[in-house]
């Protein structure tokens, strides 16, 4: 890291936060989910009982931005991509997440 990106760092810590938050979300809507579909004996599409399965999965999206951080060269701006990605996360984890987990009551 050169002196031409002072503040790759910062964006690495916000990307990874932001990668992080987005990890954690699923916390919040699965444990709900799987106590009314576990009551009602729904036949779960294969996705949505993967989804309900292994969210946890999901805690390790900042582990691999921190693969992408060391993995990119060092004269890209690698701390602005993490970032972008951590943005792009915080949006479509829970959006996709959600969506899948309300498959089955479509």
């Amino acid at each position: 890291m050169g002196s031409n990106y002072p503040y790759e760092r910062w964006y690495l810590a916000a990307g990874i936060l932001l990668s992080l938050a987005a990890g954690a979300s699923p916390f919040l809507i699965a444990p709900e989910f799987q106590s009314v579909y576990r009551k009602s004996n729904l036949d779960l599409p294969l996705i949505t009982s993967l989804a309900l399965r292994f969210y946890p999965v999901l805690l390790a999206l900042p582990l691999a931005l921190v693969a992408v951080w060391f993995l990119l060269p060092n004269d890209m701006n690698r701390g602005k991509v993490v970032w972008a990605i951590g943005i792009g996360s915080i949006f479509a984890v829970p959006a996709a997440y959600l969506y899948i987990i309300y498959l089955p009551i479509r």
